[in-house]
């Protein structure tokens, strides 16, 4: 049976109509993307303390970590887009606890003598975006307690 030729020239259009109408549909990961952490910051109570962090000997600071994206755009995660974790050089300088339902606040406890300086590291896991970075060392020093 032969198609009419109406019909054959009909049929590749919607077939290409349908294919381009597909390639420019949104798509879910294409929407909700989170932009790509490029810079973090730290914050104390609101004040930034990422080029020194003063830690009292015997007290948590509670630090706040603020990501910004490479235009310079602060970045808020939803809640478990981002896992963020706190290191330090050396690995007995500090602790580093999670504050609850505040995944960018750590606590941060001194274990090592006043006066002793080391560095703070933060890694930032992009869940959505299946990347990891790490930025630091962050300079620290332990003060005595007054």
């Amino acid at each position: 049976m032969r198609v009419p030729t109406f019909s054959r020239m009909l049929w590749p259009g919607a077939i290409g109509g349908l294919a381009l109408a597909c390639a420019l549909a949104p798509t879910e990961s294409a929407v909700t993307a989170p932009p790509a952490i490029a810079s973090v910051r730290l914050f104390d109570r609101g004040g930034d303390i990422t080029d020194h962090i003063a830690l009292g000997a015997g007290r948590t600071l509670r630090i706040e970590v603020r990501l910004y994206a490479a235009d310079g755009d602060r970045i808020l995660p939803a809640d478990g887009d981002v896992v963020v974790r706190l290191t330090f050089d050396p690995p007995s300088y500090a602790t580093a606890t999670d504050v609850p339902d505040a995944p960018l606040l750590k606590d941060v406890t001194p274990t090592a003598a006043p006066g002793i300086e080391g560095g703070i590291y933060v890694t930032c896991e992009q869940v959505k975006l299946m990347v990891t970075i790490r930025r630091g060392p962050f300079e620290s020093l332990i003060h005595p307690s007054s």
